[in-house]
């Protein structure tokens, strides 16, 4: 990762917080100097105070609070922007696109074909199985699973890939050198040093405060780089059941099992199946078939069962 891209980040973040998070007019600014906020690691501090209209000692203050914050991310942590070939195109149209995405591992896990798992934080046994019989079946079919890595179903989804030792990626909603909950923590470092990818919007010096706002960014995020979403179960107006919504809004695709059609608990399932872009489907093989497009193949006939069949229309033409 080349330095322009850290002075970038560094000094987007700094100039974010010194205007009290004015991203308007902070893009502006950004966009208008980009060259100069990329060849330095120290900027001018009277140049950008006064365009932000703000006193030199707050700039050079956050400044330094925002580069200690960087010191901290994991060793090989690396930083893309829009201007980098391995931006994933697909979250441009997105609320909330950001201006840089922090990562540890394989970058180009992006450019696959990838679901994501979502569900219920506290999954029955029979939730569990349909998790990891899902996340088996894609694998077979070089499926990239994604997930938000959190507790209940996204964690079961995420360990299985692990387990079978596929390639995964985890949407965190916090920044790299953090882990949530803190009980995944192996999990999400296997997945950066195992071949999968550990991504977010989120950098390290984002304020406490923002802790319950990052997690929709991470939702919004974890639904772009996604071709759909699979829900395995959750609640009415569950988190898995926004973020479902959500996605539809920006032409994603939404699976779910019919078994959950029985459940007199819910009604969400009844009423999203007809919408566009929702399907229902009754095994993780048929779920494949949706995600990759393929059209059931017609049955073959058998040789004999053809024979018997001539023989039908032969006797026919004698009646």
């Amino acid at each position: 990762m080349s330095d322009e891209r850290i002075n970038q980040a560094i000094n987007y973040e700094t100039l974010l917080l010194a205007s009290h998070r004015d991203a308007a007019l902070v893009d502006i600014i950004y966009n208008d100097n980009k060259v100069e906020l990329s060849c330095t690691s120290l900027m001018n501090f009277a140049k950008f105070a006064e365009l932000l209209s703000i006193k030199t000692d707050r700039l050079s203050n956050c400044y330094f609070r925002v580069s200690n914050s960087f010191s901290r991310l994991p060793t090989g942590y690396s930083i893309i922007s829009s201007d980098d070939p391995e931006w994933p195109v697909k979250i441009e149209n997105f609320p909330y696109c950001p201006k840089f995405l922090y990562y540890l591992g394989d970058i180009d896990l992006l450019k696959g074909t990838i679901v994501s798992i979502v569900g219920t934080k506290a999954p029955t046994d029979e939730d569990k199985v349909i998790a990891k019989k899902t996340v088996e079946s894609f694998i077979k079919n070089k499926i990239i699973v994604a997930s938000g890595l959190t507790l209940g179903i996204e964690g079961i989804a995420s360990a299985a890939s692990c387990t079978h030792f596929a390639p995964t990626i985890a949407v965190i909603g916090t920044s790299l050198e953090k882990h949530y909950p803190e009980g995944h923590g192996k999990m999400q470092d296997f997945i950066a040093n195992g071949g999968g990818l550990v991504l977010t919007m989120i950098p390290p010096c984002a304020p406490p405060s923002s802790f319950k706002f990052n997690f929709l960014l991470r939702n919004r995020l974890l639904s772009a780089i996604s071709t759909g979403i699979v829900i395995i179960d959750d609640r009415d107006r569950g988190g898995s059941i926004k973020m479902a919504e959500a996605s539809l809004e920006n032409n994603r695709r939404v699976f779910f099992y019919s078994s959950l059609m029985k459940r007199e608990d819910l009604n969400w399932p009844s009423r999203m199946k007809d919408m566009v872009n929702v399907s229902v489907v009754r095994y993780p093989g048929n779920l494949v078939n949706k995600v990759m497009n393929r059209k059931k193949k017609p049955k073959k006939t058998s040789k004999a069962k053809k024979e018997k069949l001539n023989k039908t229309v032969q006797l026919s033409l004698f009646e």
